[in-house]
């Protein structure tokens, strides 16, 4: 038998797109995480991308300056 214990514990932010293209072109400009399941849907690391400064760049001229930057650091759940 497998015994775990939790080490930590995260939290997943949410944001609700306006259409199934938003999704489409979060997905074609930075990968995430996503389900043949759950097609409108896509996990991304904000993180990762904050990191690197060409990602982030990218990522100020899909959301905005000002919408990326009040973004949550860590995965957030884009679903439509």
């Amino acid at each position: 038998m497998i015994t775990l214990t939790s080490k930590t514990t995260s939290q997943l932010h949410t944001f609700k797109v306006d259409k199934k293209s938003d999704i489409d072109t979060i997905s074609g400009e930075f990968g995430g995480y996503t389900s043949s399941v759950a097609p409108d849907e896509i996990i991304l690391d904000t993180s990762l991308i904050n990191e690197d400064d060409g990602a982030a760049d990218k990522a100020i001229a899909i959301f905005g300056e000002e919408t990326w930057r009040a973004m949550p650091d860590g995965f957030v759940l884009f679903h439509g």
